[in-house]
């Protein structure tokens, strides 16, 4: 059974309907929301219904009017607008009519891809510590949901590093040593938490999905910078491990 509202927030909660006004405080009752596209429900804000899924590396956000108790036996969504009737007399246009754009009740976002970043560079000698980072980070990207801008958050929570010499990390950033010379490839994949907020409210909705983006690997070239034939070369193997090596 749903609760009935005092006739004065009633009449607060339609004129806000109407307005496609969405102050929570005149809504204080809600009728079961038509099912979205995403799936089950795991929001409401305003007068909105939100729900959520991911596929893959995006997550795709769905949006449904919720419908409103005004009283016993009546409920109501966002009305749709009234059509008028053309004067007497008067002329339909036929030409230069303007068209609404339909508001979208779904859309799709993904993170930034992470870069890696070696400091000093990527061209280290063997033993010498190379810092190794992401530029991951907390951002937001901007959508409309039905007609209202929608954040859609992503955070990193987790970080998953293989360096290329069967050495892996689970942390953000770390310092690394190769012991041997060669060629290595370090790999990333960053692990995203999303969180929603529909404008201009001020609450973000907090969501149990999560995305895992990968980063481009990074060659990173271990060796000795040495002199051949008067010119400086960085030689990243021996003779013995590459006869055919620079030098050899």
């Amino acid at each position: 059974m749903l609760r009935l509202m005092p006739k004065r927030f009633a009449i607060a909660a339609l004129a806000a309907l109407v307005a496609i006004s969405f102050a929570s405080s005149a809504v204080t009752s809600f009728a079961q929301p038509r099912a979205l596209a995403c799936g089950l429900k795991n929001a409401s804000v305003k007068s909105i219904s939100i729900s959520s899924k991911v596929s893959g590396d995006r997550v795709r956000v769905c949006a449904d009017w919720l419908k409103v108790s005004l009283g016993k036996g009546s409920s109501s969504t966002k009305p749709a607008p009234k059509a008028t009737a053309p004067a007497k007399g008067s002329k339909t246009p036929t030409s230069g009519k303007k068209t609404r754009t339909p508001l979208k009740r779904s859309v799709v976002a993904t993170a930034t891809q992470p870069t890696i970043v070696a400091v000093p560079n990527a061209q280290v000698a063997p033993h010498t510590s190379v810092l190794l980072i992401s530029d991951a980070t907390r951002h937001s990207k901007v959508r409309r949901l039905l007609g209202f801008d929608t954040l859609i958050r992503f955070t990193p929570i987790a970080y998953r590093w293989t360096l290329g010499d069967s050495t892996s990390s689970t942390r953000s950033r770390l310092r690394h040593r190769y012991l041997s010379t060669g060629l290595f490839f370090v790999r990333l994949s960053v692990t995203y938490s999303i969180d929603l907020k529909v404008l201009p409210s001020g609450k973000w909705i907090s969501t149990p999905l999560t995305i895992k983006k990968v980063a481009n690997p990074l060659p990173l070239r271990v060796g000795q910078l040495e002199r051949i034939q008067g010119v400086p070369v960085f030689v990243i193997r021996d003779c013995r491990q590459m006869p055919s090596a620079i030098g050899c």
